[in-house]
């Protein structure tokens, strides 16, 4: 949570840069949420468990490269955000 907040106590130029390294991993992260409610909604298993399988999969995008820094902050910030009930609709 104090990631999130971060992100936003520095100047527009910073936030830019952060924001921009963060999309890649937010995006394989929003992608896997997506495929597992699809594979949920079609074969009837639960989308967590499909979600956990997905990420066991595509875990070696964590690792390093590109994706990691937005995979973390998926992983951690947004997570606990969904988690304690602040993003449900």
């Amino acid at each position: 949570m104090q990631e999130f907040f971060k992100l936003f106590s520095t100047s527009h130029g910073q936030v830019y840069k952060k924001a921009k390294g963060l999309i890649p991993g937010v995006l394989i992260a929003a992608v896997i949420a997506i495929a597992a409610q699809f594979l949920s909604e079609h074969y009837g298993a639960p989308a967590m468990l499909l979600a956990l399988l997905l990420g066991i999969a595509f875990n070696f995008l964590a690792e390093e490269g590109r994706c990691a820094p937005g995979i973390g902050f998926a992983a951690r910030t947004v997570l606990r955000l969904a988690e304690s009930g602040r993003l449900h609709s």
